[in-house]
């Protein structure tokens, strides 16, 4: 071998998978991880089993993957910290045991990380419904090549970048910082992002639908119940150091991202507001509030559509919802087509 051949250090590619009760999807998504074939990558698994009742546990067994055992089941936050804890790679993913990927833009995320020395790596996403088979594009898209603060904590807090932990792709050494907050079992994913986007140095994108969210009828959000009255309380948990910069530096887009907060708790009840329509009407009078539903409507960060629905909210104490999201859908799905989806 000559002195100018270099050789190639194999580096490890972490991906960490939740598991609660999930033999319905699982095998598909373990065997498409397992699979994954890039130059260079090594790939682990890591499944953590969240005292699944089903088959679930055995299922993983079967393959050569690592496998935790959570001692008690505290929900998706602490099972994806034990598997953060186990991961010994160089690039840390997130995935659900129950949705889906494409695992041939991960190279391409790769390099995109080297090429820019970044954090991480934004990818695409899409929500798919498991009854109708129906496809839903993001509406985030994305005309960086890179960020940098503090633009990059500016545009995350007015909602301009996709807050899931699912669809990104981390350097270990920067992940590692991050474990999630466990007291929360709804808006984990934002809460984490508010930190990652806020800590990061530069972040890189790709507008290529990497990751297929699989909407279910049991997710917790076709559920209505107390626990989506959290995405209103995510402020809170914001340590007050943390807070006091924002203000500071980002006050009107700080601003915005406490009132998102409190619409996201309105939709998510809403959107479940046919299915148990006395749950709901109690949860939304539970955090019904004029003053803000207000600031919503003369907020100009917001949609014509959302400002239009919560006008009505705060007039009539009915929220539209149902009839002003098929408009709002129609015309996202519209403008998706001038939109190169694989950038």
């Amino acid at each position: 071998m000559s002195k100018a051949s270099k050789t190639t250090k194999t580096k490890t590619l972490s991906f960490i998978m939740p598991v609660y009760n999930a033999e319905k999807f699982l095998r598909p998504v373990v065997e498409k991880i397992l699979a994954i074939d890039i130059p260079g990558i090594k790939i682990e698994l890591i499944a953590v089993n969240d005292c699944s009742t089903d088959s679930s546990r055995d299922i993983l067994k079967e393959y050569p993957l690592i496998l935790i055992s959570a001692k008690t089941n505290r929900g998706i936050s602490h099972a994806r910290n034990l598997g953060l804890k186990r991961a010994t790679g160089d690039y840390i993913m997130y995935i659900d045991s129950d949705d889906d990927f494409e695992p041939k833009y991960l190279e391409r995320a790769l390099k995109k990380i080297e090429e820019t020395d970044s954090d991480f790596c934004v990818l695409g996403e899409d929500v798919i419904d498991e009854k109708t088979g129906q496809k839903t594009g993001s509406r985030y898209h994305y005309p960086w090549k890179f960020l940098e603060q503090p633009n990059l904590t500016k545009v995350y807090l007015e909602d301009k970048i996709d807050p899931a932990a699912y669809n990104k792709l981390f350097r270990a050494s920067f992940a590692k910082n991050f474990p999630f907050n466990d007291e929360l079992k709804v808006g984990e994913d934002i809460f984490f992002c508010l930190e990652i986007f806020t800590a990061a140095r530069r972040v890189c994108f790709s507008n290529a639908i990497y990751y297929h969210y699989i909407q279910h009828d049991t997710s917790i959000m076709h559920t209505v119940n107390k626990n989506l009255l959290q995405f209103s309380e995510v402020p809170s948990h914001v340590p007050a150091e943390t807070q006091a910069l924002y203000r500071k530096n980002y006050p009107d887009s700080w601003g915005y991202f406490q009132l998102q907060m409190y619409s996201r708790s309105i939709h998510a009840i809403s959107a479940n507001y046919k299915h148990a329509r006395a749950s709901a009407k109690s949860l939304l009078a539970s955090i019904y509030d004029k003053d803000k539903l207000k600031a919503i409507e003369n907020c100009s960060h917001y949609s014509f559509f959302v400002r239009l629905e919560m006008k009505f909210l705060r007039i009539f104490g009915i929220n539209f919802h149902f009839f002003l999201m098929p408009f709002y859908n129609f015309i996202k799905r519209l403008t998706r087509k001038f939109i190169n989806p694989n950038s």
